[in-house]
């Protein structure tokens, strides 16, 4: 914790010290939902998502049943864990809500990324190797981009980007 490694020896006496974190980004190619291995189909659906890069902080999900045309919210269970007691049956979509700069805004699919049938302990690969390039708007929410992203809301304007974004 000390900028010179000598210099270590004299943080010890102090004993709880304040400690200051820097928030880096981080840039990942996907984004990973893993459904967690408490998961029971047709009973219980916690997700945890993975390789959540940049700066945004994920604020909610919410589920989509094709069948029943309704958006379903999941709970935070905890950290970047959602869960649902009865989640819709089918294949099923995601609409993450998240907040950048202070922003909050909505990401959502527009295919189906949980399949019907999911076990428990299986992951979901999210990639965006269909998308070539990103304006500012969405380099910050590249790790939410994935190949199907419709709708990005910012306050109550809707973006809409094509399933092949070029700038």
């Amino acid at each position: 914790m000390a900028k010179h490694p000598k210099l270590a020896h004299m943080l010890f006496p102090k004993g709880v010290v304040d400690v200051d974190y820097k928030r880096v980004s981080c840039k990942y190619d996907n984004l990973i939902i893993k459904v967690n291995e408490h998961s029971n189909y047709h009973g219980y659906l916690a997700i945890l998502l993975l390789n959540n890069g940049g700066y945004a902080d994920i604020l909610a999900v919410e589920i989509y049943e094709e069948k029943s045309y309704k958006w379903t919210p999941m709970r935070r269970s905890y950290g970047a864990v959602f869960d649902l007691s009865n989640p819709p049956k089918g294949n099923l979509k995601l609409k993450i809500q998240i907040k950048v700069d202070g922003k909050t805004k909505w990401v959502q699919s527009d295919k189906s990324l949980i399949p019907d049938h999911w076990k428990a302990d299986s992951t979901y690969e999210l990639t965006s190797d269909s998308l070539n390039k990103y304006n500012s708007l969405v380099c910050n929410l590249i790790s939410l981009l994935w190949f199907g992203v419709k709708e990005v809301c910012l306050g109550h304007q809707p973006l809409w980007f094509n399933q092949m974004f070029v700038c």
